[in-house]
């Protein structure tokens, strides 16, 4: 029996943790840094639920650049709609 993993997203301050990527049900790729067994949401906390974690992408250990000023001409695209998408959760 192939039992549910579920994914989420910290939003705590954490430094240096392992971001995975899954693909959902729906074959859309979610993002965070918390694997359960549980979807319930007082058994994670701290955290943002991002779905259900279907199929295994890859991970990578996140980087702490608080220390570091980056001005937006410093990063791609890509980097661009990452870091969009953790300023929206915070806000």
């Amino acid at each position: 029996m192939n039992e549910n993993k579920y994914l989420w997203k910290n939003i705590s301050p954490k430094k240096n943790g392992t971001i995975y990527i899954y693909l959902n049900e729906k074959n859309n790729t979610i993002h965070g840094d918390i694997i359960s067994n549980s979807n319930n949401e007082g058994e994670v906390t701290d955290a943002i639920y991002c779905g259900i974690a279907k199929k295994f992408v890859t991970s990578f250990k996140a980087l702490d650049l608080s220390c570091i000023p980056i001005g937006l001409t410093d990063i791609n695209k890509k980097e661009y709609q990452v870091m969009k998408k953790s300023w929206e959760i915070k806000s």
